[in-house]
């Protein structure tokens, strides 16, 4: 259900900034496509098309671009700014797999162990052990904690539930009716909540597998709730505790921050957004226009005048309310795209920083999942991470990182290639991120070959490039997709999640 509930919406509050002392020392090919990527963003934000924080981090030469754009909270007018946290969602997996590799370091845990030699039933509030089966099966199938890392538990995901009508598994799938009760069990101005009573609370002790452990690849949260379980478990530390002490403070992550608090009660709202927005686009449909009408006191008529292509109205895209929270170890941080180049540099090139060898940090992007992720996409699913594999670069086995979190509406994907894969130390690199609060509402029929709308009020119409890709690409796609072609020509890798 992280990645089901990715809809939202934002204006536009711009400011640029080249870092690292301005232009000055960077070669005309960088500074052109620095200029391509200011010119990019800055259009779609004078239209109020684009709400979110980027970066843009170019080998040698380090973050070469970085600005925000938009509002935070925009019922508060709230600018958006390169300091503010944002919810990376399932960027949060990675760091939980590094937790649980630096106590297998320290010799506490086992990595190709069966989870349930660090499970305590009565954190659970059960008498006897998990013991995860197959549908009609007898034996338990326990998965290995690196299994659970590389998504290869065998677990039905109950929660993005991506299933086909009819499968047998849509039985176990949460509603978001469910999940709204569930995350309502817990409240508070400041607050966490514990990975087991998670667990517990779905109902997921009792869930059948959908393949053995270790044969398959699927998308499942809960693997990640269970790692952060294992991690409190062995060190004694509450998850956020564990990461502040372990993880942010050595990495350097001054503006990365677990389980912070629970902004829809008000605590730091301006400071910690954890909605995502939806912004309107001209020409507007009659049931839209009812639904304004039936639901506010605004006055209607423009909305029908408006210009076509314009944004006509700005919303908040309601998600669960305190739902980050719940998100723990598979989605709860909130980190600056800054931080989160400090993190993948740091892990890679200064491991010992994190009590790491080099050793283990390729163990991190090795898959030993037999499938794709998706599949025929070259990609796969290490732990925690997805990489794309390559044997002939020895340092790490790997010449991509990737990942696209998303969590209560707000998308944060990140992209990182090796610009020089000499084989025993590769380290230039480019990476390329952002965390977008917007996604776009057209209300009318709409096709996307010819980028022609229908208009109840007049003339079909036909938008722009910019606006069309935005329309049927949606907004994080189609920014990530130019932005990534503007410094290392490819594809955005398909979200890992939808696979």
């Amino acid at each position: 259900m992280f990645e089901r509930l990715l809809r939202c919406c934002v204006a536009a509050v711009l400011l640029f900034a080249l870092v690292q002392g301005g232009s000055a020392g960077l070669p005309e090919k960088v500074l052109e496509k620095v200029r391509q990527t200011r010119r990019f963003l800055r259009g779609l934000a004078d239209r109020s098309l684009l709400g979110g924080s980027v970066i843009v981090h170019d080998g040698r030469y380090n973050v070469v671009f970085e600005d925000a754009y938009g509002y935070a909270v925009p019922e508060l007018r709230t600018p958006l700014t390169r300091k503010i946290s944002l919810p990376v969602g399932s960027n949060t997996k990675f760091f939980t797999a590094v937790a649980l590799w630096q106590l297998h370091e320290r010799g506490l845990l086992n990595m190709d162990d069966p989870v349930t030699k660090y499970m305590d039933n009565a954190d659970f509030n059960k008498t006897t052990d998990w013991c995860p089966k197959l549908r009609n099966g007898t034996d338990c199938l326990v998965p290995t904690l690196k299994q659970l890392m590389f998504m290869g538990s065998g677990m039905i995901d109950t929660d993005n539930c991506g299933y086909a009508p009819g499968s047998w598994q849509l039985q176990y799938c949460i509603t978001e009716d469910q999940l709204s009760n569930l995350v309502g069990l817990k409240r508070g101005i400041l607050a966490g909540v514990d990975p087991a009573e998670y667990f517990a609370a779905m109902g997921l002790w009792d869930v059948p597998l959908e393949a053995t452990p270790g044969t398959t690849y699927k998308y499942v949260n809960a693997g990640f709730i269970l790692g952060a379980y294992v991690v409190e478990k062995l060190s004694g530390l509450k998850f956020g505790p564990y990461l502040r002490t372990h993880i942010f403070g050595p990495a350097g992550l001054t503006n990365t921050h677990y389980d912070i608090t629970y902004a829809y009660n008000g605590a730091i709202r301006n400071r910690l957004p954890d909605f995502g927005y939806r912004t309107v686009i001209s020409p507007v449909s009659q049931e839209y226009l009812d639904y304004v009408g039936n639901t506010s006191s605004k006055d209607t008529s423009y909305l029908k005048s408006a210009a076509a292509g314009q944004v006509v109205d700005i919303t908040r895209n309601w998600a669960i309310p305190n739902f980050v929270n719940w998100g723990n170890g598979a989605g709860a941080i909130y980190a600056t795209p800054r931080d989160m180049v400090t993190w993948w540099h740091t892990l890679l090139f200064k491991p010992q920083a994190l009590n790491l060898t080099r050793a283990t940090v390729k163990q991190l992007l090795t898959s030993y999942n037999p499938e794709e992720a998706p599949k025929n996409s070259g990609y796969h699913f290490a732990q925690g991470i997805v990489v794309k594999p390559n044997t002939t670069v020895e340092a790490f086995g790997v010449t991509e990182l990737f990942y696209q979190g998303g969590i209560n509406n707000i998308l944060s994907p990140f992209l990182l290639k090796f610009l020089n894969t000499a084989p025993s130390s590769p380290k230039d690199t480019s990476m390329v991120g952002g965390v977008y609060l917007n996604e776009q509402l057209l209300s009318v029929p709409f096709n996307a070959s010819s980028c022609i709308a229908d208009n109840p009020w007049g003339n079909p119409v036909k938008f722009d490039a910019d606006l069309c890709g935005i329309v049927s690409r949606g907004t994080t796609n189609y920014v990530a997709s130019k932005l990534f072609n503007i410094w290392q020509p490819g594809a955005v890798p398909k979200d890992p999640a939808s696979a």
